[in-house]
Order: C-alpha cells, then sequence, then structure tokens
C-alpha cells in the first residue's frame, strides 16, 4: 500500500518549514518567488495532495447547545424558540443540518459540562444559547479548535468567544426615561429564579441615573402560585406604582393576579414586559414591552459561526442588536391614578 505524501515530507524535501509549505499551497502571499516554484515542484515531484481545511469544505452539520431549563420543546420559552427558529431558517436555506442538545447551567448562569460538548470533527462548528462561557469551557473550545458563537440573551458583555447579544442597558434607559417621564418613581422588578443578574443589574443602573430607589425586588416562579404571592407581597408597599417583569409571559400572570386582587392594569398600577413575545395574543396586543428580535439573534449566530468558519484567525465577534421599546395600553402617566 502507498503511502500517502505529507506537508512534511514537502517540507523536508523543500528544505522550508511546514508553515512555509502550507501557505505555498494555500495560493498564500508572502512567499519569495523562488521558494514558491521550489515547493510547487517538490509537491508535484512527490505527488503531493493537499486536503481541504474544514473551512474550505461546505458546512453540512452544526451544533446548538442549549442551557439546561431550555432542553425540552415543550418547555422551551418563546425567546428561545425564536433564537431556534433562526438558526433552523439560515441552516434550511444553506442545507445545514443542526442538531440540538443541552448542557448543564451553573449557579452563575455559566454554560458547563463539555462531556456533551462535540467532537472536533463531528460538526463544522457549535452555537451556544444562552449564559456565559466559563474559563474551563472555552479552554476546552480553544484546545479543539472549534468554531463557536454564544447567542447571549442577557446582554452580558466581556465574552471570551464571538457572541451575538442584545443591547440591555441601552433598551434598559429608553424604558425607564419612559416610565420616570409618566411620572412613576417607586418601580418594584418580578424576576425568575436561577435568572442572570445582569438584567437586573442594568435596570439598577438606569434607575440610579435618575436618583431613584432600589427597586422591590420579587423573584416568582412562572406559576399562578408564586405570581400571586409575588404581587401580595408587592401591594404591601402602597408607593409602588409601576412593575417590571423578566417577560411578557409573567408579566400576562402578574396583570391577571393583579385584577384577582382588584387591582387592575393601568388604572391603578402600570406592568411592563420583556422581549414582545408571549403565548397570548390579547396579552401582546395591550402590553408595552421591549421587543427583542429573537428570531435576528439566531440568524446572526449562524452567519457568525460561518464567518469564523471561513476565517478561524479573524479578530474576535461581538454582535449586537438594538432592542425597541414598544408602548401599549398597560401603562399610564401616575397622575391619572385614582
Amino acid at each position: 500500500m502507498t503511502k500517502r505524501v505529507t506537508i512534511e515530507d514537502v517540507a523536508r524535501a523543500s528544505h522550508v518549514s511546514v508553515a512555509t509549505v502550507s501557505l505555498v499551497m494555500r495560493g498564500r502571499t508572502g512567499i519569495n518567488i523562488e521558494t514558491r516554484k521550489r515547493v510547487e515542484q517538490v509537491a508535484r515531484a512527490l505527488g503531493y495532495q493537499r486536503r481541504k481545511t474544514r473551512s474550505e469544505q461546505h458546512v453540512q452539520r452544526i451544533s446548538v447547545l442549549m442551557r439546561h431549563q431550555q432542553a425540552s420543546m415543550n418547555e422551551m420559552s418563546p425567546l428561545y424558540a425564536g433564537v431556534l427558529s433562526g438558526i433552523e431558517d439560515v441552516c434550511r436555506r444553506r442545507g445545514i443540518r443542526n442538531d440540538l442538545r443541552h448542557m448543564l447551567m451553573s449557579d452563575q448562569s455559566m454554560l458547563t459540562d463539555p462531556i456533551l460538548f462535540p467532537q472536533q470533527y463531528e460538526y463544522g462548528g457549535v452555537i451556544g444559547v444562552g449564559g456565559r462561557v466559563d474559563e474551563y469551557l472555552y479552554k476546552h473550545v480553544h484546545e479543539h479548535s472549534m468554531p463557536f458563537v454564544l447567542v447571549d440573551v442577557d446582554g452580558i458583555e466581556g465574552h471570551l468567544v464571538d457572541a451575538v447579544s442584545v443591547r440591555f442597558q441601552h433598551a434598559m434607559d429608553d424604558m425607564m426615561n419612559y416610565l420616570v417621564s409618566m411620572g412613576h418613581r417607586m418601580i418594584a422588578l418580578i424576576d425568575e429564579p436561577h435568572a442572570s443578574l445582569h438584567w437586573q443589574q442594568c435596570l439598577r443602573a438606569s434607575m440610579a441615573n435618575y436618583g431613584m430607589a432600589e427597586p422591590v425586588v420579587l423573584v416568582a416562579h412562572p406559576t399562578l402560585l408564586s405570581v400571586h404571592e409575588g404581587v401580595q407581597q408587592m401591594m404591601i408597599d402602597p408607593q409602588i406604582s409601576a412593575v417590571i417583569c423578566r417577560n411578557d409571559e409573567l408579566a400576562r400572570m402578574v396583570i391577571a393576579q393583579l385584577h384577582t386582587l382588584g387591582r387592575y392594569v393601568p388604572q391603578h398600577v402600570s406592568v411592563v414586559g420583556w422581549n414582545d413575545i408571549s403565548p397570548s395574543v390579547d396579552a401582546v396586543s395591550t402590553l408595552t414591552t421591549v421587543r427583542v428580535d429573537a428570531s435576528a439573534l439566531g440568524v446572526l449566530a449562524v452567519q457568525t459561526l460561518l464567518h469564523r468558519i471561513e476565517w478561524p484567525n479573524s479578530p474576535l465577534l461581538q454582535t449586537t442588536i438594538q432592542a425597541d421599546l414598544v408602548i401599549r395600553q398597560s401603562t399610564q402617566p401616575r397622575a391619572l391614578y385614582n
């Protein structure tokens, strides 16, 4: 059986480095004419055939890693479903297969457990949705030269890998400017357990710019009982005139529970959601919220991944999209309250 000629064989016979042979074979500049001719002649004489790199091959398959809490399609939030829809749309048009997996999430919202991480040549690249990449996983990605893009729905800065995210602070500033202009100074935040604290940090930063007191932070599971208890706790303070919810579904449940307790929206309290995505059409049509184009995040993630595959040595890419305040009927000036 004839032994396959390697790039090392060509380098030895040409009396140059492997890196020089690689540059010549790929048609790169920076090599003098005599060296280039010598390497090419040796390669032809030995019958060397260069294998295409992964970036030169058509990407046929990528892996999509979801944070553990969102692994079930039946339990997937509308936001994550929108991201996945954008990923699938680009992959379908480009003939790329995408496989959905799940990864564990630490208490610090870090993607972890590289045991489930795809092998180097099993996929052309990986998209991680949700959370952050810790140093352990980053080391795993770097050592395996695996193109990796993070879809950060929490707007966290300073990622170690390519990332697409939402401009959270800008959107939060717009929302706070609107609420303050409507006379709201005492605000409650209803958040979900295990959610990233960055969202709350952005809210606090916006409120601090207006000299406002710290928000009343209530944590509620997305269940009627938990939200009911959270709303009751919020109503202890009669000065609270506006409520900001982590997502639209939570806001819809808050509005329903306020009504059962005789507090109506927006006559008694203003409610703001987040994402502009909710299973309830009625809730979407009346809820003031911040619109996040989840599908665009997915599309950008695939485009960024393909760029990284084609240009593996390009600088780190950090892409953000705008989130827009959408004003509807669930908010009104505090001066109009009964």
